[in-house]
């Protein structure tokens, strides 16, 4: 009797846990991602292709290959930004392999060129 009860108790802790962990690493693997497509972009010589890439390779190294990922260049195309144009990197991945329910998890930096 107590194993009926308490059974279907500790496997939602179980799958809830491994829930908040796949989460938790896909989002922390936008942001490092975010975070690695600026550093690339802070590059007097880089280019939208530099960041898509430095983006894809980190991205696969996680085992992620669905994601969008957004360049804002707030108007200037990233080649012709100055010293000061911001630019903002934006990523997005879906959970869809989700015990509870699909859901998107999203990252972004913004940066300034030097």
């Amino acid at each position: 009797m107590e194993v009926a009860v308490c059974l279907p108790l500790m496997l939602m802790v179980v799958f809830g846990c491994i829930e908040a962990n796949t989460g938790i690493f896909r989002g922390q693997t936008l942001t490092s991602a975010a975070h690695e497509g600026a550093l690339v972009g802070l590059k007097r010589t880089s280019t939208e292709e530099d960041i898509t890439s430095r983006v894809a390779t980190i991205m696969s190294s996680r085992g992620i290959d669905q994601y969008t990922l957004n360049i804002e260049t707030f108007g200037t195309a990233f080649s012709e930004l100055e010293s000061g144009d911001q630019f903002r990197i934006e990523l997005s991945t879906e959970l869809k392999n989700s015990y509870i329910t699909a859901r998107t998890v999203e990252a972004a930096v913004t940066a300034l060129r030097p």
